[in-house]
């Protein structure tokens, strides 16, 4: 499985966090992760990256050239089509896998 973690400039504090939960609980070893940082938070996309990559299977980080400021529900809605567009050029290059779209505030 593919766990596909957005992240904004608006929840990046919660995004942090969600990689300490990631950290704390595991589980993910078989599981590749996609990290999608817009432009602003793309050095945050990296560190989090560099926390987790030895917890999961692969790990990539694709900048957004966008820093999205639209606001709800808008935003979030253009979030979801970067990732669908980024998860298509994977699978089209053979990196298919069923995927999880995890929101920052997505914690257990």
């Amino acid at each position: 499985m593919k766990i596909v973690l957005p992240v904004s400039s608006s929840d990046v504090q919660l995004f942090e966090n969600l990689i300490e939960v990631i950290k704390a609980l595991g589980g993910v070893t078989k599981h590749q992760v996609l990290i999608l940082p817009t432009a602003s938070v793309y050095q945050k996309g990296i560190e989090a990256a560099e926390k987790i990559k030895f917890l999961c299977s692969k790990v990539d980080v694709v900048k957004w050239d966008s820093d999205n400021a639209r606001g709800f529900p808008l935003s979030g809605n253009l979030m979801w089509q970067h990732a669908v567009v980024e998860i298509g050029k994977q699978e089209a290059n053979g990196n298919a896998a069923p995927w999880y779209f995890m929101e920052a505030d997505n914690v257990p």
